[in-house]
């Protein structure tokens, strides 16, 4: 049986984060107005299945705004990594900011916590390998590089996520490579292209990580479900969309035979109430 319990979040640690105005106006519309970036580890024992990260952004001192994302890995090992990003879309900011004096470039200090973390006794599919070379074409930091299946199974639904260190050794930037229409048989690969999301200065990069992971994790049991079927982080969540399907069209009775049964019904009362009054209305003879 998979156990899915809550854990402390002294069980992760955040290791770096880096912050940002987004002024490209292609990014806004995907990404937001300001956006955190950065990594933490588990420091604790058990594997964390998944786990949310909360930040708020200053302005001398004061909270201006409030947001909050899962971190992209799943299945997090004890002493493994995993990067996030927290983007903030004007609703974030709190009710007392006066909007019409605050904007995204005044801010002055940004803190990031650990928020809802939960553990599992399931591991992630361990058997993906990466090989990778990242260098700077034209001005931007690119990664170049191969996801190899060094396991036995196959395996769909990857993802390769790139993570952009500068000089100190701080996340600056991430990219998420989503590998969705291909599966991956054992002793087989694909090739990768990342390169940071725009709104990071590009030239700040002097080197990066991959991480490789299945979205849909593996487990022991075939027959064991992963109950919170947990995809590529969001900061949105979208309303489940409740379908009939065909074979369950045709385990009962239609709305149109409904009614034309309790019509049969009250016509059938209806002549046998007048044939009763009729008979009582009959003279004895």
């Amino acid at each position: 049986m998979t156990v899915h319990v809550t854990g402390a979040s002294s069980d992760a640690k955040i290791l770096s984060y880096s912050w940002y105005p987004i002024t490209d106006a292609s990014m806004v519309e995907s990404a937001g107005t300001f956006m955190v970036v950065g990594e933490l580890q588990n420091v604790g024992t058990s594997n964390i299945f998944y786990v949310n990260v909360l930040s708020s952004v200053y302005v001398d001192d004061v909270e201006v705004a409030r947001s909050s994302n899962f971190a992209f890995c799943t299945n997090i090992l004890p002493g493994n990594k995993s990067p996030f990003y927290i983007p903030y879309v004007p609703a974030a900011v709190l009710s007392s900011v006066d909007l019409e004096n605050f904007a995204w470039t005044d801010i002055t200090d940004v803190k990031v916590t650990i928020g809802t973390l939960v553990n599992t006794d399931k591991n992630g599919y361990q058997d993906l390998t990466v090989t990778s070379d990242g260098k700077h074409v034209s001005g931007v930091y690119t990664v170049t590089g191969k996801v190899e299946n060094v396991g036995t199974e196959t395996i769909s639904d990857m993802q390769v996520v790139t993570v952009f260190y500068n000089a100190d050794g701080d996340v600056i930037n991430l990219n998420c490579t989503n590998i969705y229409r291909e599966k991956l048989k054992p002793a087989s690969s694909l090739n990768f292209t990342a390169t940071p999301f725009t709104f990071c200065p590009s030239g700040a990069i002097t080197k990066h990580e991959v991480f490789a992971q299945s979205v849909n994790p593996q487990y022991d049991d075939p027959n064991t479900s992963n109950p919170s079927n947990i995809k590529t982080p969001s900061t949105s969540v979208t309303p489940p969309k409740f379908t009939v399907s065909p074979s369950d069209k045709g385990n009962g009775l239609s709305i149109n035979t409904i009614i034309i049964i309790v019509v049969t019904i009250l016509a059938i009362a209806a002549i046998s109430t007048i044939l009763v009054i009729r008979n009582r209305k009959k003279p004895d003879k």
